[in-house]
C-alpha cells in the first residue's frame, strides 16, 4: 500500500544518507555535527545502538552542544535509560541560559 512504499522510500532515503554521512566521518572524524546527523539518521532507522554510538562520539568532541545532549537525553528516555536522560539534561542546564539560547 502507498503507507508502506513511502515508510519505505524513507527508510532508503535515510540509508543513503547515513552512507554520505559515514563518508563525511571518515574524512572529518572530529566533525561532531557529522556525528550528530548520521546518529539522528540512525535512529530514524531503528538503529538505536549506532544512533547512541554516534552521540557519544558527538558529546566526546562537543560537550556543550545542546543539541547533541538532547538529542541524545531523548534516545537515553525512548530505551527507558531515565538516568542516563537525566545526566545530558543537568549537562545542559549546568551550561547555563546563554548556551541553551544558541540552540533554540
Amino acid at each position: 500500500d502507498l503507507a508502506n512504499a513511502k515508510q519505505d522510500a524513507d527508510k532508503v532515503a535515510a540509508l543513503q544518507t547515513i552512507q554520505s554521512l559515514s563518508a563525511a566521518v571518515k574524512t572529518r572524524p572530529q566533525d561532531a555535527e557529522a556525528y550528530l546527523a548520521r546518529g539522528k539518521h540512525h535512529h530514524q532507522t531503528g538503529d538505536e545502538t549506532r544512533a547512541l554510538a554516534d552521540f557519544d562520539r558527538a558529546v566526546e568532541l562537543n560537550p556543550r552542544s545542546t543539541e547533541i545532549r538532547l538529542a541524545r537525553a531523548a534516545l537515553h528516555w525512548e530505551r527507558r535509560d531515565f538516568a542516563a536522560a537525566e545526566a545530558d539534561c543537568v549537562a545542559v542546564l549546568a551550561d547555563g541560559p546563554q548556551q541553551r539560547a544558541l540552540s533554540i
